[in-house]
């Protein structure tokens, strides 16, 4: 799902990957501090890390759904520019 958190200073764009049930919560999330992200996923360990790095530096968040449901979705946003 692809939403844009207008209500926010600055507006956000948000894009929000789970469960439909987990949507909404994950859009909920865009618009306070998102729960920190949970780097420990398996794998080779860089992708997400990295990841998370892009994006804090471009000033937005990348989270999950905190404890179990964190498989249930996860979140990117973004501030818009104009």
């Amino acid at each position: 799902m692809v939403a844009v958190v207008k209500d926010t200073t600055p507006p956000w764009a948000v894009l929000a990957v789970g469960d439909e049930s987990a949507l909404d919560s994950l859009i909920t999330d865009a618009r306070g501090t998102p729960p920190a992200f949970d780097e420990w996923r398996g794998g080779l360990g860089l992708a997400l890390p990295v990841g998370q790095r892009v994006v804090s530096a471009l000033g937005g968040a990348l989270w999950s759904l905190p404890g179990e449901h964190a498989r249930r979705g996860s979140g990117l946003r973004l501030p818009l520019r104009t």
